[in-house]
């Protein structure tokens, strides 16, 4: 039998969890038609794609892919940015994608509408709801978004009406892993909800001057402020990290792996290359 260096091994895993976690994933576009991968802490970032998302409106990310709207169809792309379908021409402003595995989106003129994640199929959810909607997020229960009246309104999945808050002037909205939904007003205001919408926190002021787009993860709050930056925050609102200016107006992130399921995956690797070495 072999002699087996678990050292070596336990080397390359750490290079191999390494890698994973420096890989794209927190995803912007802008008007110009760019899309951009950056690391979870804004430190590098990788030019996807120009030309696709021109006049891009939302973006978010689920069933390993990327989906944008442009004021008139929602576009599904591979997490490289390639080109995989889309919808009709539906005056869709802005795209969540929902932990049940479809997509939603709504119009300017109010009408909330779930996609299946190829975008092949459709249920009109609602009409006359969404008017001026500015951004969208889904949880696994609930669809929010925000209104041209600036409010965040809380529906059911089928589109019923459950909620909404004050005239805040929120122009974005999140559903963080941690249950709160997360918006930020057009003077720089972040805020976290309950998820019924019945109670509030302001977590900072002046932070998300001319928000445009915001996703949240297990640990950090990215938006994209009037300056085209896209900007990390901790789930307090401290500041972590910003982008350069490019002209930025929406983002997504996916799920950064936590430290235990990192330690899970390297275990499961040393047992593999130590069985492939016997």
């Amino acid at each position: 039998m072999r002699k087996v260096n678990v050292l070596t091994i336990f080397s390359t895993v750490l290079l191999l969890v390494a890698s994973t976690v420096s890989a794209s994933t927190v995803f912007s576009a802008n008007p110009s038609g760019g899309i951009y991968g950056f690391e979870y802490d804004l430190s590098g970032f990788t030019t996807l794609a120009t030309g696709y998302g021109n006049n891009s409106k939302d973006l978010a990310v689920g069933n390993d892919s990327l989906y944008f709207s442009n004021g008139q169809y929602i576009f599904q792309c591979n997490l490289s940015a390639g080109i995989l379908g889309n919808t009709f021409d539906g005056g869709f402003a802005t795209v969540a994608a929902g932990q049940d595995g479809y997509v939603y989106t709504a119009n300017t003129t109010g009408g909330l509408y779930r996609f299946n994640a190829d975008l092949t199929g459709f249920t009109q959810l609602s009409t006359g709801w969404g008017n001026g909607d500015k951004d969208l997020a889904v949880s696994a229960s609930s669809i929010y978004y925000s209104n041209g009246a600036g409010q965040i309104v809380q529906f059911d999945l089928n589109g019923g009406l459950l909620s909404y808050t004050f005239n805040g002037a929120f122009t974005s909205v999140a559903v963080g892993d941690d249950g709160y939904v997360y918006t930020a007003s057009s003077s720089g205001g972040l805020y976290r909800f309950n998820a019924d919408l019945t109670g509030f926190t302001q977590l900072s002021v002046g932070w998300g001057a001319g928000a445009k787009d915001l996703a949240v993860t297990a640990d950090s709050i990215y938006f994209t402020n009037g300056a085209g930056s896209v900007v990390q925050c901790d789930l307090n609102g401290g500041l972590l990290s910003y982008t350069f200016n490019g002209g930025f107006d929406t983002v997504a992130a996916l799920p950064v792996p936590e430290p235990a399921t990192m330690s899970l995956i390297g275990f499961g690797c040393v047992i593999g290359l130590i069985r492939r070495r016997k």
